[in-house]
């Protein structure tokens, strides 16, 4: 008997142990243990085999004393963690505000930030963050197998510099006369007061 007969291995955890007996096949003597297929085992060979193959396979074992033999089977169980990693409204924050993006995380039971920089918390399944330079997340998630998954996302720091000119420093009230305010360093201007200014928008 080959035990654990059904395992979950997950991709960078400790191998799985195979221990076989031969309590099933009613051998007496020494009895010499085969696997097949190899791939994944420490060893095709012995009583005790390590598994970790790149994906689910099912093992054969064969038992063989004094010319008799006997077969079982075991299945290991491939089991990646895919987690993803995702963030709203957009990767883009814009430094000085109160706003921030919100990273959310799935494909796990719990998660794991780094680095915890510009990050409301450092573990949960969702987070905001407002980091003070661009800054690359990655998160470590884990089911109940102890199976874990990571992924990463950037959070691009913007920061919006607005200049205004204008075509003289002071106006001559009672003249036909205008100042001509320009501005500059963003796509869309908003100007307030008002008052006296032929537009409240524009650049």
């Amino acid at each position: 008997t080959a035990s654990p007969a059904n395992s979950f291995y997950c991709p960078g955890t400790a191998p799985i142990l195979i221990n076989t007996t031969s309590s099933t096949y009613g051998l007496a003597g020494p009895i010499a243990y085969s696997y097949a297929p190899a791939a994944g085992l420490s060893s095709t060979t012995g009583s005790s085999v390590t598994a970790n193959p790149t994906a689910t396979t099912v093992y054969t074992v064969t038992a063989t004393s004094k010319g008799c033999s006997g077969t079982n089977t075991f299945t290991v169980n491939y089991a990646p963690l895919n987690v993803s990693l995702t963030a709203s409204p957009s990767v883009y924050y814009c430094g000085g505000t109160t706003d921030s993006v919100t990273l959310t995380a799935s494909g796990g039971s719990t998660y794991v930030f780094t680095p915890s920089n510009g990050l409301s918390a450092s573990s949960g399944s969702v987070v905001k963050a407002a980091p003070g330079a661009t800054t690359t997340y990655f998160v470590t998630g884990t089911n109940a197998l102890g199976c874990m998954g990571t992924a990463s996302i950037t959070v691009q720091h913007t920061q919006v510099n607005v200049s205004l000119t204008s075509s003289s420093p002071t106006y001559c009230v009672g003249s036909s006369d205008s100042v001509t305010i320009n501005a500059s360093g963003a796509d869309n201007f908003t100007f307030s007061p008002a008052l006296g200014l032929s537009a409240t928008n524009g650049s």
